[in-house]
Order: structure tokens, then sequence, then C-alpha cells
């Protein structure tokens, strides 16, 4: 199976909200790696997340208008701020998505720099509907501090023709943790870990650490309370009710 370039799908995809090129170039200049300042005033009552200042958001939805491939009321997410870069702490973050009912059998994950270097690439069997994970391997090449990468998830609708492909793609950023934030993790239970995470604007690992406490304890009343008021806060309000895949991509 040939592997098509995702920026050459562009010129017939419809491309939401902007194309990835121009958001791209609006990330090159906020890179900076400089300290995250720390807000610790209502971190233990609050799961709302606070996006930082780091430029243009670059997530953009594509996907051929008539390749079938997904259910026409649903469709493919990336559970990442649709406002803000996405920030984690990890050489080896964790991506999220909403995966849709689909009839395509296989999904193509890419990660690379703003270079197009890639970083990461893999084709996964494609998972059960619902909010599904993927960590890339510790084997794999770590995202540098300070860098900002691109990554894509694609549905290959049709292994043929590659042009039918139902995409979703995002920007990540590995960012440093200050000292007074690195000592109030090592003091907090994990979930105040991920109150803290949010509320320093660091998406990845807020949404890593909730989304394994949800799957662990579905029925637990506060859990499902930060869950509903983490993704209103980041705009995803439309996946609280979908289900939580316990399908891990590898």
């Amino acid at each position: 199976m040939s592997r098509l370039h995702p920026f050459v799908l562009f010129g017939i995809f419809l491309v939401l909200p902007a194309d990835i090129g121009s958001a791209a170039e609006g990330l090159v200049g906020n890179t900076s790696s400089a300290p995250l300042s720390i807000t610790s005033d209502t971190w233990h009552l609050s799961q709302t997340f606070r996006p930082p200042n780091r430029g243009a958001p670059a997530q953009t939805v594509g996907g051929a208008a008539r390749s079938g491939c997904i259910e026409e009321a649903d469709m493919l997410l990336a559970l990442t701020p649709a406002t803000t870069l996405g920030l984690t702490t990890s050489g080896h973050p964790t991506l999220f998505w909403y995966v849709p009912a689909t009839n395509a059998q296989t999904a193509e994950i890419l990660v690379r720099d703003l270079q197009e270097n890639e970083i990461y690439h893999s084709v996964v069997p494609v998972p059960p509907s619902g909010i599904v994970s993927f960590t890339w391997p510790e084997t794999g090449a770590a995202l540098e501090v300070g860098k900002t990468y691109e990554w894509f998830f694609s549905l290959i609708c049709q292994p043929d023709d590659r042009t039918q492909d139902v995409f979703i793609s995002a920007g990540i950023q590995r960012v440093e943790v200050p000292a007074e934030l690195a000592t109030q993790l090592q003091q907090a239970s994990l979930r105040d870990r991920s109150h803290l995470y949010a509320t320093n604007g660091i998406w990845h690992d807020t949404f890593a650490i909730l989304l394994e406490l949800r799957r662990s304890q579905p029925n637990d009343a506060t859990l499902i309370s930060d869950w509903e008021e983490l993704l209103n806060s980041a705009g995803l309000n439309q996946v609280i009710e979908k289900p939580l895949s316990s399908h891990l991509l590898r």
C-alpha cells in the first residue's frame, strides 16, 4: 500500500478552519521553551483548562466529500483544544481522537516537524467507535523541548485511492515542567495532577490522566463532573457522552 503525503490531499479536501500551512507559519514564531507561569490558587477545585498563549491553532479537518467512509451525521475529531497549540511535558506523549463508526479497516498515524521531517509513522487497525488514544513507543524519536510538531490521523477509506482518506491534524509542542509545578505534582494525587496540568495549560498530560481515571472508574460522579468541565472548557462538549473505548492503538 502506497502512502500519500497528507499535504498532497489538501487541493481536493475540505479544510477547516484554516489551511495547515498558514497555521504552521503562525506557530513557528511561538515555539519558545520558556517556563509556563504557575497559577495555583484554585487548581484543587477546578478542572477548567486554561489555554496558554501559544499562537494560532494548527487543527485541520479534511476528507473527500463523498467517500462514504463514515456516517454522514458523525465526524472524526481531534481531542485537543481548537483555540490553542496542544502542549505536553512528554517526549512520547499520548494523542487522542474520537473515531466515528466507519467502514475503513486501517488508519495512519503520522508525526512530523514543521520542516516535514517524519518523527513517527504507523498504520494501525481502525478501533471500534469511541474515544481512543495512542502513545508512540519509547523506542521512537522523542519530541524536543520548545519545538512544534504536527500530527495526522487518517482513516484509509480506499487503500488504492488515498485521495479518499478522511483525516484530522493538529499541532503539538513539548515544554519543560517549571520547578514550582514539578514540586506540586510530586505532592498531588493523580486526580489533582490532572487539575494542575489543566490550570497550567498543558493539555496532553491533563487529558491523559483524566481519561485513564475515567476508564478505570467510569461511574465515579466526581470524575464525570471533571470530564464534563474539562471538555466544555476546551470546546469539546460534543464528545462528553461518547463512549470511552478501552482500545489502545499500537
